[in-house]
Parts: C-alpha cells; structure tokens; sequence
C-alpha cells in the first residue's frame, strides 16, 4: 500500500440519511474535521535557568473546504448558507476522503456522537462569491467543529451479519470478517440500514470485545428489538 491517500475522489455529503441526502456540488478543497489543539503555558520559576512548558486546555481545529460556486445547488451550497444565517447546529453531515458511492469502502470523518453526545458542526463563514471578468466564481465555507469526531475508515455489511439483543448485545458475522476489515476494541461504531430502523444508530465496541466473527458491544449501549439478520443495505462503520 502506497504511504499517501490520493484527494481525487474527497467529497462533502449533507442530509444524510434523508431523502435530499447530496454532495455539495463544485468542491475542489477540502480540510478534514480531525484537528485538535492544545493551549500550551510556560512556566517561570525564580532561580531555575530553563522554563517548564505544560499543555492544558484544547480546542477542536476549524475546517474549511472551498471550490466553486454553484447556483441551484438547493440541497448543497445553497443549504450551508441558510445553516450560516440561522447559526444552525450540523449533525447529518460526512466529509469523505474517498466517495464512490459504495458504503462498505467509502471512509469519512464525521461526528463521534456515541462518545460526544452533544457534538455539532456549525458554518462559521460563508464568504461572498468572487470572481474577475475572464475567471468563475469561487466559494470558501468555514466551519467549527464542536466536538468529537471520528475516522470511520473500516467498514462491514450485507446478510452474514447478525445482531443479537441483550446486556452486552453482540452483532456476529458467519464470514468472520470482523478483524479483516480493522474492527478494534473501542471503536464507534455507525449502524445503518437494519432490517428494524431502531437498531439503526450509533455503538460502541467493549474492551476486548472484538473476534473474527463476533462484536460485543459495551452494556450501556443495546440493540432494542430480538436478533435480526442483515440485509443488503446493511453496513457497519467503525473508526476512532
């Protein structure tokens, strides 16, 4: 495997999961919501020679991703900037590194809410388009990031799966693809497209809770209805 990843196929996805689910259209830019920096303090003391530097508090880096700007683009560009004037809190959204179209390769970065319950996304700035005579009209979208996030970079899905209620639930693949496909202890995890839509959602796997052929999910995080099987458009997302 090469030690790059390639932006050619990046992509950012509003509305998921809704029927107007879409990419933004004429993105050519894009920063990754995975930032986090910590405030550092330099420590003086009277008679010591070289200061002690300590870190303390954090902030979540913003992002930003930018290309050109396009009119009719309803559930897109035209979305982020009535998000922007009405300071509107962003959870439906996926910022892909790779979009084909293809749930069970496709990775993305988006909000950890399993972990971060109150976590949001929020358009910061929605710079007027600009362009000179002879050029196009370029677009730049700033946002916040308030709170946790993951990369869900590992994914699983179809009819070998099933998914056991109980305290701990567990989910089991009779293709036992689990540690193949880079499920760890600790990831969250995204579930969609059950057969029962309550079980659709958001998880978490429990230390040592990873086998080739069995998840075991921590107890404070149950599936609500009996074991079900997956179905086609069944997939799992885990990432950290």
């Amino acid at each position: 495997m090469s030690n790059v990843q390639s932006a050619a196929e990046s992509a950012v996805r509003l509305n998921i999961g809704e029927s107007n689910e879409t990419t933004v259209l004429g993105l050519n830019s894009l920063t990754l919501p995975l930032g986090f920096t910590r405030n550092v303090l330099t420590v003086e003391e009277f008679g010591v020679e070289i200061d002690t530097k300590i870190t303390c508090g954090a902030t979540y880096d913003d992002l930003a991703f930018a290309g050109n700007f396009v009119t009719g683009d309803t559930d897109g560009q035209t979305l982020l900037r009535t998000y922007a004037t009405e300071n509107t809190d962003i959870t439906n959204i996926r910022f892909y590194i790779i979009y084909e179209g293809t749930p069970t390769t496709d990775d993305f970065v988006t909000l950890n809410l399993f972990d971060d319950t109150s976590g949001y996304f929020k358009v910061s700035s929605f710079q007027t388009p600009a362009a000179p005579k002879s050029g196009i009209y370029t677009l730049n979208v700033g946002m916040i990031v308030g709170g946790r996030t993951a990369l869900y970079d590992h994914h699983i899905g179809g009819t070998t799966l099933t998914f056991t209620n109980g305290v701990p639930s567990t989910i089991t693949d009779s293709a036992s693809g689990f540690v193949t496909a880079g499920f760890v202890a600790g990831d969250s995890l995204i579930i969609e497209g059950c057969t029962t839509a309550a079980n659709d959602g958001v998880y978490k796997i429990a230390a040592a809770g990873v086998a080739a052929g069995t998840l075991t999910l921590t107890e404070d995080n149950c599936f609500d209805t009996a074991p079900e099987p997956g179905i086609a458009g069944t997939v799992i997302h885990g990432g950290i």
